[in-house]
């Protein structure tokens, strides 16, 4: 997936804010982060800006729970993180995108955090011996293949 230039944007971010019920686009979508796991757009619409990742592998949908899980747990712990957006019918991954409500990373302005704070708070929320009350893969209790990494 990636956000077309010129006409065809306006199609792409109406579509996206549609599924994911964002309001109405006020401009194109504008690269704001490029990287070895694909591109962030951010989509200013009317009810606020989004964060529009792209996901250069896909995502099954029996995974989403679980990484959702660990997201919620998270920012539940005290960790402060982009909140995942849902579809209007529950989904998280649509046509090769996520959304999430936009973070400008300037400190505690705008609740953001610096990597300092937040890995700070991640190792708080660790530490805490917080877990989500969720199992499968992707859970604290779970953690995939990062599971020496979240569980120490």
């Amino acid at each position: 997936m990636s956000a077309p230039s010129g006409a065809t944007a306006g199609t792409w971010s109406a579509g996206v804010a549609s599924a994911y019920e964002l309001g109405r686009p006020l401009r194109p979508p504008v690269c704001a982060a490029r990287g070895e796991l694909g591109r962030i757009w951010r989509l200013d619409t009317a009810a606020g800006t989004w964060a529009v990742k792209e996901l250069p592998v896909p995502v099954e949908e029996h995974e989403v729970p679980g990484d959702l899980a660990f997201q919620f747990a998270a920012a539940a712990a005290g960790v402060r993180l982009p909140q995942p957006r849902l579809t209007t019918w529950g989904a998280v991954p649509h046509e090769g995108c996520r959304v999430y409500a936009w973070v400008d990373l300037v400190g505690d302005k705008t609740g953001g955090g610096t990597g300092r704070e937040t890995g700070a708070e991640a190792g708080a929320a660790q530490a805490s011996g917080a877990r989500p009350e969720v199992g499968g893969e992707g859970a604290w209790g779970g953690c995939g293949p990062w599971s020496g990494f979240c569980l120490g």
